[in-house]
């Protein structure tokens, strides 16, 4: 069984993380305070993490600098609605080169068949 963590702005809605369980048959794990989530991360556990960039108390960059700190094997997904300086951001952060990028607005399905291409 694969696992995913999920960071976002706002809390999933139940029936949204009933769907992503269902669809892609994994574990889903989700935070909307990463502070939270930093203390709670699993090393060699998650699969992937699901990173929405404006996370609040801390942007989903330095969120996933921190969890590269503790597993270098993790694959991360970064969920923006803003257009993004993708280049420029790599060069800030180095931890982006790990990840790629999914744009807000997207829909659960879009987002299974999205994460589900990375999985295999």
């Amino acid at each position: 069984m694969n696992s995913i963590l999920i960071g976002l702005r706002r809390p999933l809605q139940p029936e949204h993380v009933c769907y992503l369980r269902l669809n892609l048959i994994l574990g889903v794990f989700t935070y909307n305070n990463p502070l939270l989530a930093l203390t709670e991360f699993r090393v060699n556990f998650y699969d992937l993490l699901l990173i929405d960039v404006n996370m609040p108390k801390m942007n989903g960059f330095e969120f996933s600098k921190k969890i590269l700190e503790l597993d270098l094997n993790v694959r991360i997904c970064y969920i923006s609605a803003a257009d993004l300086n993708i280049g420029g951001l790599r060069e800030q952060y180095k931890s982006l080169s790990k990840g790629w990028f999914i744009k807000k607005p997207v829909t659960l399905e879009n987002l299974v068949r999205r994460v589900n291409t990375e999985l295999e």
